[in-house]
């Protein structure tokens, strides 16, 4: 069982705090930390990752860690950047009430295109790449971060540095006035490149007592052949 806070239990299987005996965590900016709408991401993951222990996945503005311990629990090693400290000591604790404490993750404070340039100075390479940019934000240094200014540069650094064999390529967001297909079209590359599958849609949580989908999100995935 993976645990963000208020006990989501990953891949759609229902947990209910009360039941769980957990304790939700109070925060001061009325973030919860969960995100439902992503458990078909996460159900993605394992599903890309399981089979290839030790595949390297990079997890960019891994916020609380949904996806970071997606890929942990199914024998990935993870790298998770993200530029707030607060989000990693929480992401952190996600991961030792999910019990993967001790499961190789790279816990990187930084910003992301900061640390995605230096990742190829370095000539590092990974399996699989994640990130869900936010439309503003700043990095741990006061860097700036505008998605309609950053989004297509960072995605030619995470190019860079996927292996000659990447399993899986994962772009979310939240961010109003962009839409699935152009995620999807700003990863068509990988397709282009390596072949495999590509797929987009929109996050959505299904209300429970009703068919009704409240939107949440889009997303653009690319998987290996």
């Amino acid at each position: 069982m993976l645990y963000l806070d208020l006990t989501l239990k990953l891949y759609g299987k229902k947990v209910y705090p009360k039941q769980s005996g957990a304790k939700p965590v109070r925060r001061p900016f009325k973030h919860v930390g969960v995100f439902p709408e992503q458990a078909s991401n996460w159900g993605w993951i394992k599903k890309q990752v399981s089979g290839k222990s030790g595949a390297r996945i990079l997890n960019l503005f891994g916020y609380t860690g949904g996806a970071t311990l997606a890929s942990a629990k199914s024998g990935a090693s993870v790298t998770h950047v993200d530029a707030s400290k607060a989000a990693i000591t929480w992401a952190k604790g996600n991961a030792k009430r999910s019990g993967l404490e001790n499961r190789p993750i790279r816990w990187i404070l930084d910003d992301a295109k900061t640390f995605m340039k230096r990742e190829v100075r370095r000539s590092n390479h990974y399996e699989g790449i994640i990130l869900d940019p936010p439309a503003f934000g700043r990095g741990a240094k006061g860097e700036v971060w505008k998605i309609e200014r950053d989004l297509i540069p960072l995605l030619d650094l995470c190019f860079e540095v996927l292996s000659e064999k990447p399993a899986l390529f994962l772009l979310s967001g939240y961010a109003s006035g962009y839409s699935a297909i152009s995620y999807k079209q700003n990863i068509l590359y990988l397709k282009e490149k390596f072949g495999g599958e590509i797929e987009s849609g929109e996050l959505a949580i299904k209300e429970s007592k009703s068919p009704r989908l409240l939107p949440a999100g889009i997303f653009a995935r690319w998987s290996a052949p």
